[in-house]
């Protein structure tokens, strides 16, 4: 076995741990081991304090004097793991496919993620870039997006736990898509970020994850002026209500739309205790698998900043990853410059404008955080699962399934009746290309620490 596959198999199993952790976390959350776990700790307490009890009264005094002091404590770190997924996009296929509507005009979309809800369930917080709109009827895809519902309730069962809004599809629907958007992510128990139901509301997102505070941004670029409306998306103007819904910037005025938003979000976030931040920017060129210069430059500002990962949606396929270090010399960044889709119907023999295939493939990401005795948080692992998107059927009643590359032995006597192999190893193959040297250079700097 080569030290490569040795690696591979090691990170594979260390996430198949971490899921058995998240699981025994939610039992005893829902109370199914509580009774039993407190009633078997008290019999072995009283098992033990009996046995010394009965044994060893006569030499406790002098055990005692002979023996070294050891804390009875024992700590076991739990590594806090971040998971981010790239573009869902509903394209015409999945609105008309008898897979997923029904008869009865409902839909179905739980399907999709039969192979990789397991990798949503084994992370603390798993996020999804939704580039989409809710709608009530009336369905629609490219240009104009207005998706059911039934794609946020997939998403929400399978264990997806966060959507980042702020996309250059948000407003398809204007006023009224954005709202129902917010209601549906409501209604089927998904937070979201990027957008506001209130205008008085922050323009970031807080958590907690065992015991690490974690900041989240989430901005897309906007189209400029149209209509005497300041702000579009899209090309669709934005009414000025809207607008502060909605956390824009535009590559005419960084400073203004981005960098003192989210300079003076950091300052807030620090009153907070918030010990790691997250930036996730929807920009970039689409269907460039390499970041441009303003991209560059954006994540070299923000490690300014002090962001501590960036991560990148837009393009459509995949692009490369990096670390970067501010100018001091005191502060380091990992920076993901796209996910390329994770759901779509951009396949290959359709767009003849994008390179051949990496509009079918997309990467996961997944931040593992540590806090230390003395309070600092750090990164101290960062996977990268590359993902496929496969289709089956015919043009007009398609199957889709995301599927997860990072265990192809496993994927494949999962999937042995779908012939996938050769498409499957060579779309892993296309994203390893892209992201293999930065995703070196990451590794080589672990752990690093938050800003």
């Amino acid at each position: 076995m080569t030290k490569e596959e040795y690696m591979r198999r090691k990170k594979i199993e260390q996430r198949k741990q971490r899921r058995r952790r998240r699981q025994i976390k939610k039992m005893i959350r829902l109370g199914v081991l509580a009774g039993m776990l407190l009633i078997f700790i008290l019999l072995i307490v009283g098992a033990v304090s009996l046995v010394r009890f009965l044994f060893f009264r006569e030499d406790t005094k002098e055990n005692q004097e002979s023996q070294p002091v050891v804390s009875e404590e024992v700590i076991q770190k739990e590594s806090s793991t971040i998971l981010t997924a790239g573009d869902i996009m509903m394209h015409d296929p999945m609105l008309v496919s008898n897979q997923y509507l029904h008869e009865d005009g409902t839909y179905d979309y739980h399907s999709v993620f039969k192979y990789i809800a397991g990798e949503y369930e084994a992370a603390d917080l798993a996020v999804v870039n939704f580039e989409t709109t809710i709608a009530d009827g009336d369905y629609t895809a490219y240009p104009r997006f207005k998706s059911p519902e039934a794609i946020a309730t997939a998403l929400s069962d399978n264990y997806v736990d966060l959507c980042l809004l702020a996309n250059n599809h948000i407003y398809d629907n204007q006023t009224t898509g954005l709202m129902q958007t917010i209601q549906a992510m409501e209604e089927n128990h998904l937070l979201y970020t990027g957008v506001r139901k209130d205008t008085s509301e922050k323009n970031y997102y807080v958590t907690e994850i065992d015991g690490i505070k974690i900041g989240i941004f989430n901005y897309v670029f906007d189209s400029g002026s149209v209509d005497g409306q300041e702000i579009s998306i899209n090309s669709i103007p934005v009414s000025d209500e809207d607008a502060q819904r909605i956390n824009t910037f535009n590559y005419g005025g960084l400073e203004h739309y981005l960098y003192s938003e989210i300079e003076e979000g950091l300052q807030e976030l620090e009153t907070q205790g918030v010990e790691y931040t997250i930036a996730y920017l929807h920009w970039g060129t689409e269907y460039e698998t390499t970041e441009n210069e303003r991209q560059q430059n954006i994540a070299k500002e923000l490690c300014e900043l002090g962001i501590d990962a960036l991560i990148g949606g837009h393009p459509h396929v995949v692009q490369p990853v990096d670390l970067l270090t501010n100018e001091a010399g005191t502060h380091q960044m990992v920076c993901v410059y796209s996910l390329g889709n994770h759901l779509s119907d951009q396949r290959k023999e359709r767009i003849d404008f994008a390179p051949e295939g990496h509009t079918e493939d997309g990467l996961m990401v997944e931040l593992i955080l540590e806090k230390s005795d003395d309070g600092q948080v750090s990164l101290t692992g960062m996977e990268f699962i590359p993902t496929w998107v496969y289709k089956s059927g015919s043009s007009d009643n398609p199957n889709y399934y995301i599927l997860p590359l990072n265990d192809m032995e496993t994927l494949l006597k999962e999937t042995a009746d779908l012939g996938i192999e050769t498409e499957a190893k060579q779309s892993l193959a296309r994203t390893n290309a892209i992201i293999g040297e930065g995703a070196a250079k990451i590794e080589a700097a672990l752990p690093i620490a938050a800003k």
